[in-house]
């Protein structure tokens, strides 16, 4: 794909998922108020325990990630398809497994925690199913770079985010957030199903040999990204063993704008890496195709602190006369906005690593920074004292180590 086409893709992806991300960011601050500092701990919880469950496919879904544009590049497209159905099946699998073994223990537990926790472990179950399915479409149709698909998917998803959260949360509280999620996650994949026209097919007998070799390639990537998650989660972890739920609410301002600020550079990414990987396997040369790598890099060091610095000055005036029950949050979440920067210039760097089939070293510095952000977190908060804001300064401290 030519460069102009691959730019053209860039702006246009990201102008439509931020517009999607800003009726997002509407439907948080509506949520937010609603259900107070409290009971938002709880839906964090969820969140945290949702995405955790993503991972149940083994890495499946990575290895179709790099494995497609790479075989795409060579242009072995019945090959493509086998894989695609083969990860089809698989993730069908372990989301059904996930979904009952939730189902199960909150089944088991639900003496021991709160009806609002328990429900909401129920619907996590189901929501992964969902998700299942959901990611496996996106992976297909970002790496066939169909995305003016992706576009008004995001973009149309986001009014639908919106309305139901907002129509649902406001009339039933904190269950009818639970049924917006499970709406709004089968609109998602309708919508996919129907706009992309690409069925899968179901493997049976279940081909071991073909999960085998998705999941020898994909299980380093998907350790690494479940370091990378839990790199970006332990100061809600930490939040959890020794602030408390109220506590968690109140830091989910500064996780809500962390989020939205990190997708920027996510969403150009998203664009570049399968051009990335479909050059690299034309050519096999990383010194061929270093523009990929250099030019993303560099462009988002010099603007992205920009975006971050207007993103800081705009949420007290959010804070102040939107959200006042959730000003305990307001500098813990300007010091993660700040961290932010760091963490957002690494992805090149991980996708040129994983070309060359180096996902450990990924994988080493990850583990590596999850571990300094446990010890100056549990230094800040328990020797200091420093509550939210010392969390926060703990975890943009590692960022920055994470990213040199």
């Amino acid at each position: 794909m030519s460069r102009k086409k691959i730019i053209k893709n860039a702006i246009k992806f990201s102008a439509g998922n931020y517009i999607s991300n800003l009726l997002d960011f509407i439907s948080g601050i509506v949520i937010r108020r609603v259900l107070g500092p409290a009971t938002m701990g709880i839906f964090v919880e969820l969140m945290l325990l949702f995405e955790y469950g993503k991972n149940h496919n083994l890495g499946v879904l990575d290895a179709l990630d790099r494995e497609i544009p790479i075989l795409n590049g060579k242009k072995e497209y019945t090959r493509v398809k086998e894989i695609s159905n083969v990860g089809f099946s698989f993730c069908m699998l372990t989301s059904l497994v996930l979904g009952l073994i939730l189902i199960l223990y909150s089944l088991f537990t639900q003496k021991l925690h709160e009806p609002m926790l328990i429900n909401g472990i129920r619907i996590v179950g189901f929501l992964n199913i969902i998700h299942a399915l959901i990611s496996l479409y996106v992976v297909v149709i970002r790496t066939h770079h169909r995305f003016e698909l992706l576009t008004k998917y995001l973009l149309i998803m986001g009014v639908i985010n919106l309305v139901f959260s907002a129509v649902l949360v406001l009339r039933f509280g904190f269950y009818g957030l639970l049924v917006a999620l499970i709406l709004i996650g089968l609109a998602r994949l309708v919508y996919l199903f129907s706009a992309s026209r690409y069925q899968f097919k179901l493997k049976i007998p279940f081909p071991l040999a073909e999960v085998r070799k998705l999941i020898k390639i994909g299980f380093p990537l998907l350790l690494s990204g479940f370091i990378f998650m839990s790199l970006r989660s332990v100061d809600r972890f930490m939040i959890i063993g020794f602030l408390g739920r109220t506590n968690l609410g109140y830091y989910s301002i500064a996780t809500m704008m962390h989020g939205y600020i990190f997708q920027l550079p996510n969403l150009i990414y998203a664009v570049l890496f399968p051009n990335f990987y479909e050059a690299f396997g034309r050519t096999g040369s990383i010194k061929d195709i270093k523009n990929y790598y250099e030019y993303p890099t560099l462009t988002f060091a010099y603007l992205f602190p920009i975006f971050v610095g207007l993103a800081v000055l705009a949420l007290p005036l959010i804070l102040h006369y939107i959200l006042p029950k959730y000003l305990p949050g307001l500098l813990p979440a300007i010091i993660l906005m700040l961290g932010t920067f760091f963490i957002s210039v690494t992805n090149m760097s991980g996708y040129l690593l994983t070309a060359l089939n180096k996902q450990k070293f990924i994988v080493i510095i990850g583990a590596s920074a999850v571990f300094v952000s446990i010890i100056l977190n549990y230094i800040l908060l328990k020797i200091f004292k420093m509550g939210l804001t010392g969390v926060a300064l703990a975890t943009a401290v590692t960022y920055f180590i994470y990213s040199l």
